[in-house]
């Protein structure tokens, strides 16, 4: 206790020296604040040296892989008129040059055919020379659709609709990426016709969308959630001085958690987007709490100064283990294996540390500053308390309720664990990238065109390396890829697979008219030596690799990996002593991650149950009371996780924080609650009447607190990414629910089983 005194003591002494060191720093952090960055890539979903990152690093090494953006072009004729073959011959033209980080662009204009000469054959590109009428363009359109790979991949079913791969590489960083993109938009204006459709999509332009998202919500989220909480406090706590303290204070916090975060390199990204209005919300709490105890001081008679000093000797290690227990909840997901996961739980878990400090140290001092303006006093009979009772007429109804019914209360309790716990059963995994976007999202619904009418967007590889010298261009290997193709194909969800085989079936045809692969290896690579530009992304130069390539259209993470489970056991089934395959690439890469945010649940929730178990025990010093104190902490989490499963909300990585961060969370108002009742009981010696005294008291701060978190977390829903749209919805759910618990479960315990204090 000295320590707490000293501390108090501190700050009635050099309140305006604290005041001026805190606005001090606050302006420091604030400009920090001003370099803040957005970041929309999906890279920090994987560590960059994991294994199914450190698989697709495999296959870069050998063939070109990077994930390409997609200009789909469609027509209201055929891509075959002369008019409409020349536009796409100029966008691809225009494309190649338009920046020095274009490696590579594939469609039409870049594929080449065969074409017989007097000394034999030769290959040519498509538009070398481009049909002007339409007796030309038909013939043209003949020799495109006589090579079944390439009509496959770049020719739509109805002939309307085709595509350009645009390749960006030499690791461009996010900007470059982005202006990039403008260009693209730029050509595709300047290349406009009546008659033709351009839609932009890939996984480049996806997480352009997401960054564009996360800088919007940015400016958005944080200021709304900002007068919303303006706006409560004016409703609950009625006085203009404790409107002021409390808003000073949390704006203070949020600047300080925040320019820490930038201070440390830090970008906001997709999921990082909820720190701001997450710490806003959060940082009230204690400044409540501390506001509260003091109007309480007030009408107990207690004037001035002295009121402050009980106050804060009285709040300040409740705030503490509050404070404490949600930064365990937070910090849990730094033990997470994806790394956007550890970066929120840490920031978050040192933004709640800094809070509390910002709070403790800020409120009590512009109280005493106050003080000696006259300000926050008492009323002449020193009762002065908060205005009007209607906080107070609310929580002796919710006591009476639980007085007459609390054996009904605990039922109801338990019938709604049990179906949660059923719910809970019924929660899928997902973490496909498309289904992070609102389906009536301009750029979902650009995908979801391309993905039905031409090409799938995303990637799914097999790298084939050779044993003990074999050469993959050997005629037994290549009649496996096509068998395995053909497997590939049977799935509609997979909508091109191609390798070196399919061009060696196509030249063979030309030359033999055989659609089969040759016999002999020697004939194989007199094919493939007619243009090994083309070849040598689908097979390394001595036959040691090669690939199959395929796209496949995104789809829900469930659906994806019983796909990926067929294809594993064929793998498996039709395994070679000559070479091994390597299945890698965008899809099972997010599959894996689907796996991780399931397990990381499960580990974070136990983890977090251990910590906050261990830490009320540490607070109440006893194990009954530690334990007694989980119960309606665990209630709300199991709550959620019904919710989710019946109502089919999907674990991704927002909503996979919710358990580790809503036990954090909730167990605040737990131990206000409890502390409360334990000195109410040592004071009264009833549980009936400790109960109520502590819920008619701290439950006018609970109340008001977790009011501002739903709030807070509801603006959230108006979010255009799935998974923080969905972690603000339970969130708030979770803190409706965490209350209920607090103020009905609780006390109902409390009065039933009568704990000694």
């Amino acid at each position: 206790m000295w320590f707490i005194n000293s501390y108090i003591g501190f700050l009635e002494k050099r309140h305006m020296f604290v005041l001026i060191a805190l606005v001090a720093g606050t302006i420091f952090f604030g400009c920090k604040l001003t370099h803040i960055g957005f970041e929309g890539s999906f890279e920090g979903w994987i560590e960059k040296d994991d294994r199914v990152i450190e698989d697709y690093k495999q296959l870069l090494r050998h063939f070109r892989a990077f994930e390409p953006i997609i200009l789909a072009v469609e027509t209201d004729d055929t891509i075959f008129e002369p008019d409409t073959l020349k536009r796409i011959q100029t966008l691809d033209r225009k494309i190649r040059y338009m920046d020095k980080y274009v490696v590579l662009t594939l469609g039409l204009p870049r594929m080449s055919v065969m074409k017989e000469t007097e000394g034999g054959m030769s290959f040519e590109y498509l538009y070398n020379k481009l049909p002007e009428t339409q007796e030309d363009a038909d013939e043209f359109r003949k020799r495109v659709m006589n090579n079944h790979t390439l009509a496959d991949l770049f020719v739509s079913k109805d002939e309307k609709g085709t595509f350009i791969a645009i390749f960006i590489g030499g690791r461009p960083d996010s900007e470059t990426i982005a202006q990039n993109i403008e260009k693209l938009k730029t050509i595709m204006r300047e290349e406009s016709a009546p008659n033709l459709r351009y839609r932009l999509v890939g996984g480049p332009i996806l997480n352009e969308e997401l960054k564009r998202q996360t800088k919007r919500q940015a400016y958005l989220f944080s200021p709304v959630v900002f007068i919303i909480v303006i706006l409560l406090l004016i409703v609950f706590l009625r006085k203009r001085v404790d409107i002021f303290v409390v808003t000073v204070a949390t704006f203070c916090s949020l600047v300080w958690s925040l320019g820490v975060y930038v201070a440390m390199g830090k970008e906001l990204n997709s999921l990082s987007i909820a720190l701001p209005p997450l710490l806003l919300v959060i940082s009230v709490a204690d400044s409540v709490h501390l506001i509260v105890r003091f109007r309480e001081e007030i009408a107990r008679g207690t004037h001035g100064a002295a009121a402050v000093r009980n106050s804060l000797r009285v709040m300040i290690m409740p705030c503490l283990f509050t404070s404490l227990t949600t930064a365990a909840g937070f910090g849990v997901l730094c033990l997470s294996g994806i790394p956007i996961i550890r970066e929120f739980g840490l920031y978050a878990a040192i933004g709640i540390l800094l809070s509390f400090f910002v709070a403790l140290t800020m409120v009590p001092s512009l109280l005493f500053a106050s003080l000696r303006l006259g300000r926050p006093g008492s009323s002449a009979n020193g009762t002065e308390s908060f205005p009007g009772d209607f906080m107070q007429g609310f929580l002796g109804g919710i006591f009476n309720v639980v007085e007459r019914r609390g054996n009904v209360v605990i039922a109801a309790t338990a019938v709604i664990v049990v179906l949660s716990i059923i719910g809970a059963t019924r929660i899928k995994v997902e973490t496909n990238r498309a289904d992070f976007f609102k389906k009536n999202n301009p750029l979902r619904r650009q995908m979801t065109f391309v993905e039905e009418n031409l090409i799938g967007l995303s990637s799914i590889e097999f790298l084939y390396t050779a044993r003990d010298g074999y050469n993959l261009t050997d005629a037994a290997a290549l009649r496996d890829m096509l068998d395995f193709q053909d497997f590939l194909k049977q799935h509609p969800q997979i909508t091109s697979a191609v390798s070196i085989a399919d061009f060696v079936v196509e030249l063979n045809r030309f030359i033999n008219g055989s659609d089969k692969v040759p016999e002999n290896s020697a004939a194989i690579l007199s094919l493939i030596k007619w243009n090994r530009i083309e070849y040598s992304n689908f097979v390394s130069g001595r036959g040691e690799y090669a690939r199959i390539s395929g796209r496949l259209k995104y789809m829900p993470t469930e659906k994806l990996r019983l796909l990926l489970g067929d294809i594993k056991n064929y793998m498996s089934e039709h395994k070679s002593p000559n070479y091994d395959v390597l299945m890698t690439g965008a899809a099972p890469i997010y599959t894996e991650l689907a796996d991780r945010v399931l397990t990381g649940q499960i580990r974070s929730f136990i983890l977090v149950m251990m910590i906050v178990a261990a830490m009320l025990i540490l607070i109440f010093r006893s194990v009954r009371w530690g334990l007694f104190a989980l119960v309606p902490n665990v209630i709300p989490v199991l709550f959620v996780m019904g919710v989710m499963g019946w109502f089919g909300v999907p674990l991704n990585l927002a909503t996979m924080m919710i358990a580790s961060i809503a036990i954090g969370i909730a167990v605040d108002d737990t131990i206000h609650y409890i502390v409360r009742f334990r000195r109410e009981l040592s004071d009264c010696g009833d549980h009936r009447e400790a109960a109520r005294r502590a819920l008619t008291s701290t439950g006018r701060a609970v109340v008001t607190t977790t009011v501002v978190l739903v709030a807070g977390y509801g603006v959230l829903v108006t979010s255009g990414f799935v998974p923080i749209m969905h972690f603000g919805l339970l969130s708030a759910i979770t803190m409706l629910a965490a209350l209920a618990a607090d103020v009905l479960l609780l006390p109902a315990l409390l009065i039933k089983f009568k704990p000694r204090a």
